[in-house]
């Protein structure tokens, strides 16, 4: 056998060997990374069709922003603090209805309603879901509420304050 060909069948027979080799750590056995990803993967799929399906069931909030804030201000001037924090997006309105308490113990509703009632000023769409009140002191902005539109159900809720 020639020198020519006896390389060819080294050369034959590593790429043989390679393709064994990873045919057998990665073909004949599940890879255990594919199942911590898989598991993730579903994870994730599951927090997104669970946050889907909260977005579907919120219907609290108005079909214009001006609704919702009208809303928010009636149910405060109410007293009602747990229907106002519903006027809030959903992973928003758990940490309210404690703030809105607070502030309700504390007996600061009345001051906050004055303040939120009389002090802002429509500014407008910045985009298409997106809605902003402002506060403006000395024509500087202070305070801001944005509004956003929960696409799942058309109506306007309270992003922040």
């Amino acid at each position: 056998m020639n020198k020519k060909n006896y390389t060819k069948w080294w050369v034959l027979w590593i790429v043989v060997i390679v393709f064994a080799g990873g045919w057998f750590l990665f073909g004949s056995k599940k890879n255990p990374s594919y199942d911590f990803d898989k598991q993730q993967s579903d994870l994730y799929q599951q927090a997104l069709n669970d946050w889907v399906e909260k977005q579907k069931k919120d219907t609290y909030g108005g079909n214009t922003p001006q609704e919702t804030w009208n809303m928010f201000i009636d149910a405060l001037e109410k007293g009602d603090v747990e229907l106002a924090s519903k006027y809030f997006v959903v992973g928003k309105q758990d940490a309210w209805i404690a703030n809105l308490k607070n502030i309700k113990k504390n007996n600061q509703l009345d001051f906050m309603i004055s303040d939120l009632s009389e002090n802002y000023k429509l500014t407008g769409y910045t985009k298409a879901n997106d809605f902003r009140y402002v506060k403006k002191d000395d024509g500087i902005v202070i305070a801001e509420v944005v509004l956003v539109l929960n696409e799942y159900t058309n109506k306007w809720k309270i992003e922040s304050l």
